[in-house]
């Protein structure tokens, strides 16, 4: 409750940030005023993180600090501009069963599996499609040893989070490449609640070095997001 009487008294002061908030989900964040917070329709959200995957009752919301054109927001992979994505997912039992720290480090690969999904769609093959979305640390070591991996992964920062309401989970930060494409950032949090009934996320991609360009902002986003106990 003190958190969630502070983002409302910062909110009004004008601060330079909107504060985003699900009050009955227990999740608050900031972004700067520059950025845009936008309610997905169920169509616009990325395949991994689409209806089945999420939930009817699933919270989303994208952060970006311009305009995107096209369908940049239904893809995740090759943007010059970051693209964020924050959801709250309800777990059911089978979901719940599977949560697992290198579960939650894997989901940050979404972007990376959704676009072979595409690609296998359109009846192309990718030799990465050999390989599950998988721990990304595990993933690292793997691609490091084959001559000419499909994918390049050099993970950046990894950490592992505890807050006093009993939420754990990570956050973890990398690059990655496809087959010698320029390199892609992906800075990814989740958590999950005391009684493993909630998945809180939220994924930043873009380019390398618009993440560079944004680092700051990209951060403070990320330090800001507080999830409360229900």
């Amino acid at each position: 409750m003190a958190l969630a009487l502070a983002f409302a008294s910062a909110a009004c002061a004008g601060d330079g940030f909107e504060y985003v908030s699900n009050k009955g989900e227990g999740l608050y964040f900031r972004v700067p005023d520059e950025w845009s917070v936008v309610e997905p329709e169920p169509d616009e959200l990325p395949e991994a993180s689409g209806p089945e995957e999420a939930g009817p009752e699933a919270w989303s919301r994208f952060v970006t600090p311009a305009p995107v054109e096209g369908n940049s927001l239904n893809s995740l992979n090759n943007v010059d501009v970051p693209i964020g994505i924050a959801q709250v997912q309800p777990l059911n039992a089978i979901r719940r069963a599977e949560m697992s720290l290198e579960r939650l480090r894997a989901m940050a690969l979404d972007p990376v599996f959704e676009n072979l999904e595409a690609q296998n769609a359109a009846g192309e093959t990718d030799p990465l499609a050999a390989y599950e979305p998988q721990d990304p640390l595990q993933l690292e070591l793997e691609m490091a040893e084959l001559e000419n991996p499909p994918l390049t992964i050099q993970v950046l920062e990894y950490e592992e989070i505890t807050t006093e309401d009993g939420a754990r989970g990570s956050r973890i930060r990398l690059n990655y490449s496809q087959r010698d494409e320029a390199f892609q950032t992906i800075d990814h949090l989740a958590l999950l609640d005391a009684e493993t009934t909630r998945l809180y996320r939220l994924l930043v991609i873009c380019s390398s070095d618009c993440y560079l360009d944004y680092e700051d902002e990209i951060d403070d986003i990320f330090e800001s997001w507080t999830v409360e106990g229900r």
